[in-house]
This record gives structure tokens, sequence and C-alpha cells, in this order.
């Protein structure tokens, strides 16, 4: 003889309204969710969670998305705009779904964003196409400084000549291969140089370093070195943290004040770098 099992079923609306306390391990059925639950005896249908089965095992489809419908997790919808959605918490109602915003883009320009809030990040170069330098900032509008951009990281801007010149003068001169740097910004930046330099005479000390704007004048960081010997070479090096105004052009200097002869230079770097900028 066939033995026909059937379990206790009714539309959604009709289980909300009556909210039976099913048996424990009685099974209750939507017919027009094809949603079940199962009871414990004692909790009421509106209280008791859907039944969940194994994963992979049905998607649990929800149809197009109602706003008046309260959703559960794991159900899925199709949105307004074609994608489909999971619901990820029981009894939700009334939130439209939607993708999740991308990330906001990183600007990558030759200035930084005019109306920046706290946090925003930024990389200023000085060519989107073939940049010499990449400077990121973060913007923190709690700082005291005026200089609220502060760098987090990246390249410094550089200018450097491999080659061998070189000067007699006892005045600050610029070799005939210029070495220049202009900041974009108003702010703090640490400044350095370095070159090897060699003299046709013993015990001749010459000098190299930073000028600001003008040759000789200000010098603002500067390194020397005594040659001990005919044609002998040494190292110098300098470095300074600077307060600079927008467009200030620092420039790579040489001068041998004292004795005859000639001083030559070769390997010559300058770099700058932004510690915080307007």
């Amino acid at each position: 003889m066939a033995i026909q099992i059937q379990v206790r079923r009714g539309t959604a609306a009709q289980w909300t309204a009556a909210n039976t306390i099913l048996a424990s391990g009685e099974l209750g059925l939507e017919t027009d969710t094809i949603k079940w639950k199962y009871g414990d005896g004692a909790t009421a249908w509106a209280q008791l969670p859907y039944a969940s089965v194994p994963p992979g095992s049905i998607v649990d489809y929800a149809g197009a998305y109602n706003p008046a419908t309260t959703y559960h997790s794991g159900e899925y919808v199709v949105g307004a705009d074609g994608i489909t959605y999971q619901c990820v918490k029981d009894n939700t109602v009334g939130q439209t779904p939607a993708p999740w915003a991308p990330a906001p883009t990183l600007s990558y320009a030759t200035t930084l964003p005019g109306s920046p809030v706290d946090g925003q990040e930024a990389i200023l170069v000085d060519s989107t196409t073939n940049p010499s330098y990449q400077w990121r900032f973060r913007y923190n509008a709690g700082s005291s400084s005026a200089y609220k951009w502060e760098y987090v990281g990246g390249i410094p801007a550089r200018a450097d000549v491999s080659t061998s010149e070189s000067t007699t003068s006892a005045t600050w001169v610029e070799l005939t291969t210029h070495q220049r740097v202009t900041v974009p910004r108003a702010g703090l930046y640490d400044v350095g140089c370095v070159c090897t330099a060699t003299s046709s005479v013993a015990a001749d000390t010459i000098y190299s370093g930073v000028n600001l704007n003008a040759i000789g004048s200000p010098t603002v960081a500067v390194g020397q070195a005594q040659i001990p010997g005919n044609n002998a070479s040494e190292v110098i090096s300098a470095a300074a943290r600077l307060t600079l105004a927008a467009n200030d052009t620092l420039i790579f200097g040489f001068i041998r004040p004292f004795g005859t002869g000639s001083a030559s230079f070769l390997n010559r770097s300058m770099w700058v770098t932004p510690a915080r900028v307007s």
C-alpha cells in the first residue's frame, strides 16, 4: 500500500497571520515562496529561521527585487539594473540592491586637488606622460602647519651629470651643464647634493652647494673639501631642510675661492624631496 506524506502548508501571509508553533521536527511549507521551516515545539512561526540546505544544493531565488518584501540571508534577487544580488542579513526590507562603489581614483596630475578632504591622497608629477619625479601626498586637515599635504613616498626630483667639468672661478658659478630643480609648490623640502672634486693644486679648498634662485646668493646648503695633493680627489656633499616658495629654483653651484689652478667636478647629483607642501 502506498504511503502519502504531506507537510503543513500555506502561503507566507497565512503562516505569518497564524504564527503557528510547530511541533518539534514538524515541517511547514510556504507554498508561494517554496521556503520552509521546521519547529522546535516552542518557537512561533515568525521567530523561526527558514530551513537551510547544504551549500550548492539549490539557489534560493526570490525573483525580481520588491522594496516591500522582507528578504532573508542567502536569497537571491534580480535588481532593476538586471544584476543578481544576494541578501546577507535576515529580515532585510527596503534596501535597494546596488553595486559596491568603486574605490576612489587616486589623482595623478601636475597639480594637487583644489578642495581636498582629510585623508585624501594624490600623486604630484611634473609631467603625466614622462615624469621626472612622482610625489605621493596625504592631506592632513588637522595639521597645525600651513603645509597640510604630507609626503608619504615617491622618487625625488633630481639633476645629475656624470661627466667631468671644470672651473677656475673664485666666485660661485654653474658649470657648463647646468643643474637646476624648480619646486612646484610652497612647502618644506629636503635638499641634497654630492660630487667628486679634483684640483690641480695641492691643499686647495673647494666648495660645492645649492644656491637659491640665483648663483651665489643665497647659498643654502654648502659642502667643502681640502684636496690633499695635486690632481687628488675628494667627495663633497651637503644637505639641508628648506622652506621654499612655489617656483623657487635650486641651482647646483661650485667655487674654488683660494689659490690658483683649476678644479673639476664629476658625478654631480642634486636632489629635492618634499616633506610637506601647501
